[in-house]
């Protein structure tokens, strides 16, 4: 009889318990995914989006058992773990800007061979975070002689290549809308503006991807022996569109697409300091002429050959789902940051 006599209730809470989520639904409509085919299975489209937890048969009450004996603080724990996607500003969101999760070069075959590195494992599956400031320390000052070359542009990775030459898994040998095309680009608009460089377009990931920046190495260690001059080096690279927010690899700069870029720099080089303050003052002067073209700073355990000078840029232009002529108009951009950093660090 007891049992009988609390069905009514048990069905009127059940009444007002789905009422509620419906309001809720309502009220989240904006934030949600969800798009309800028709009344008929509103609710359930209500129930998956508000609820993931809930609706992928998950317990709720295992959640976070061991906060149990704290009902405020379960209460709390419960209402974040089911509503994941909505954040403290009323944003969908599930990080900031500055916690966004890129990984580097996953895209391309085989693996890696680094060189000079404390562990010569692959980075694969590792992610790292991004990192941005908006003001910076100013690098040394350093001399240079402008009737000389002062800044080597090469390759590690140099058949890296962006829509629309997509054979062998945006690679390819010959220069057409790869990052060579890109760095001839920029050494030209630099030579335009008086700084004399020096671009070096050799092959170091092909036939053999592994040894890439152990052949770079060789190349970048001769080109400084035979050009004293030289003190600002630049390895370009593009990135990988498979680890990329959708829709975030390009800003509008003068009415036309440019591809969004970021500078890698290996923590593990004995001169980090120095290379982190470089790409700081980069990114600071960047964000002062082109705001928003940057797509930050990526800090990795490894060396990458960045040890060979201070002023070291690994620069990724883009990603293989931007077109060339995107990563064209930053590399066109980067120089006109690059000069004028030149001229603020120059003696």
């Amino acid at each position: 009889m007891k049992k009988q006599g609390h069905l009514p209730l048990l069905i009127m809470v059940a009444v007002i318990v789905c009422f509620f989520f419906f309001l809720v639904y309502v009220s989240f409509e904006g934030y949600s995914d969800v798009q309800a085919n028709g009344e008929d299975d509103m609710f359930k489209q209500c129930i998956k989006s508000v609820f993931p937890v809930v609706s992928r048969g998950s317990d709720v009450g295992r959640i976070v058992p061991e906060e149990k004996a704290d009902s405020d603080n379960f209460f709390k724990k419960i209402i974040k773990n089911i509503y994941p996607v909505i954040s403290g500003n009323g944003t969908a969101t599930a990080s900031s800007e500055t916690e966004r999760i890129n990984y580097f070069e996953r895209n391309d075959p085989g693996s890696e061979t680094q060189v000079e590195i404390e562990n010569d494992e692959t980075d694969k599956g590792i992610n790292y975070q991004i990192i941005s400031s908006e003001k910076a320390k100013m690098p040394e000052k350093v001399s240079l002689d402008f009737s000389k070359p002062i800044v080597y542009i090469y390759h590690t990775h140099a058949t890296e290549s962006y829509e629309p030459v997509v054979i062998d898994n945006y690679h390819s040998v010959e220069e057409p809308g790869t990052v060579r095309e890109v760095g001839e680009r920029m050494a030209k608009q630099l030579e335009s503006k008086g700084v004399k460089v020096i671009h070096d377009k050799t092959i170091h990931d092909y036939p053999s991807y592994n040894e890439s920046y152990r052949r770079s190495l060789e190349t970048i260690k001769k080109g400084l022996e035979e050009n004293k001059s030289v003190k600002i080096v630049i390895d370009i690279h593009r990135d990988a569109a498979d680890y990329k927010p959708e829709n975030q690899n390009t800003v509008v700069i003068d009415n036309l697409k440019a591809a969004k870029y970021c500078i890698v720099v290996g923590t593990n080089n004995e001169n980090y300091k120095a290379l982190k303050t470089f790409a700081d003052y980069i990114l600071y002067k960047g964000n002062l002429i082109y705001p928003g073209l940057d797509d930050g700073i990526i800090e990795k355990p490894y060396k990458f050959n960045e040890y060979v000078t201070d002023y070291y840029i690994l620069l990724e232009i883009g990603d293989n789902e931007n077109d060339i002529k995107e990563a064209l108009k930053t590399a066109d951009c980067f120089a006109e940051i690059l000069y004028s950093v030149i001229n603020d660090i120059k003696k």
